[in-house]
């Protein structure tokens, strides 16, 4: 009886523990950010920016979400305009020193108040859990942490590293992002290049020059970052998202199969990872594992009106027209401002012998995205099927 009433007092504590130590922490944050900064300063608990199923609460300038999970260990906190190293620095170090503060407690508490039982379980718990958000936020981490918004941050220890030796990262990293935005590729490009010649090796700096030269179909200078960080080894999940763009657009496509089936290793559940599976294997010519690899992927919403167009291609490779044009139908009907899936939808029409439609597809595509790939090829064999091999366009 008593071992039971132990493991369910243990358990408990760690349902408790896990969010108030996360919600100290980003209000550790959250407090030296209202008062140094203007305007709105927000806390997310229990996700990284993400406010879907979360509950809102509103306290003047500060707004809090909060999204409940057992184990949490994610937090956020957005502090307000301004910025200045000394304000930085002082946010920044708000969140450890909650975490110590929180440990210290606990254990001074645990050691000198002769408390129940179940009250040093559960005070000894919040002590682990308040090391551990300590080390793990307080160690600098060399990969970065998307954010629910797609954009990336880096743990407290690696933003205090930055703030003192005076180079801010993540600054460089808003700056590129917004230029990148703008569609101004090579300001990114230079400002990301000029801080790798700063720090010297940087898989980070790398995976993201790669990303934009090939954007850029800079191939040449690509292949040095992809090199580089071939040259490390153990690739993290963002390396190898770089390294097997880079292989997929130059047709390297055992290559770029061998970083896919890596990033599944890592996370089998990595849908991302199995629908840029799904492209490489519409390259290899593995059609029905395609298929398969694209249902997978649409496991997150995200993905399924591309997943609709990769089993649209592939159906269309194996000779099923029907069962092509229904996906890639379904895949303009989810998001019609894609130029791929117009140009899938032309590739249809040249394999059923239809040129003037098929030109009204990839002209549509054009349209959308000017830099599909090979959209002016696609739009002058239209023209003059006799200019060129149908394998240079599909």
């Amino acid at each position: 009886m008593y071992f039971l009433l132990f493991m369910l007092t243990l358990f408990l504590s760690f349902i408790v523990s896990g969010p108030v130590v996360v919600f100290l922490h980003e209000m550790g944050h959250a407090l030296p950010a209202l008062a140094f900064t203007k305007g709105k300063v927000t806390v997310y608990i229990g996700s990284l920016g993400d406010p879907n199923d979360s509950k809102r609460f509103r306290l003047g300038r500060l707004e809090i979400w909060f999204k409940y999970n057992v184990f949490p260990r994610s937090g956020l906190c957005v502090p307000g305009e301004g910025t200045g190293k000394v304000r930085n620095l002082l946010i920044t170090l708000g969140g450890p020193i909650a975490s110590a503060l929180v440990g210290y407690f606990a254990l001074y508490f645990v050691f000198y108040y002769d408390a129940h039982g179940s009250i040093k379980i559960l005070l000894t718990v919040f002590y682990i859990a308040a090391l551990l958000d300590l080390v793990m936020n307080l160690v600098p981490m060399k990969r970065p942490v998307q954010l629910h918004d797609g954009t990336f941050t880096f743990n407290d220890g690696r933003q205090l590293l930055d703030i003192i030796r005076g180079r801010d990262l993540l600054r460089i990293y808003h700056s590129a992002s917004l230029l990148y935005k703008e569609h101004k590729y090579e300001e990114a490009i230079e400002l990301y290049e000029d801080e790798l010649q700063k720090r010297g090796y940087d898989t980070w700096l790398c995976s993201n020059l790669l990303n934009l030269y090939i954007h850029i179909k800079a191939y040449d200078k690509a292949e040095t970052h992809y090199e580089t960080l071939k040259k490390k080894g153990h690739l993290s999940p963002p390396d190898l998202m770089a390294a097997f763009m880079f292989c997929y657009m130059q047709k390297r496509n055992d290559e770029a199969l061998e970083h896919c089936e890596k990033l599944i290793t890592i996370n089998k559940q990595n849908c991302h990872a199995h629908m840029y599976l799904a492209c490489a294997l519409i390259e290899k010519g593995d059609y029905e594992k395609a298929i398969e690899a694209a249902e997978t992927g649409s496991q997150d919403e995200k993905n399924i009106p591309y997943a609709c167009c990769y089993k649209g291609i592939a159906f269309r490779k194996l000779g099923d027209h029907t069962k092509a044009e229904e996906f890639i139908k379904q895949a303009i009907e989810l998001n019609p401002a894609d130029g791929e899936f117009y140009k899938a939808y032309g590739m249809l029409r040249v394999t059923q012998d239809q040129l003037p439609e098929a030109k009204n597809f990839f002209i549509k595509a054009k349209e959308l995205h000017a830099d599909t790939l090979n959209i002016d090829k696609c739009i002058a064999y239209c023209d003059d099927p006799s200019s060129m091999d149908i394998s240079e366009i599909d």
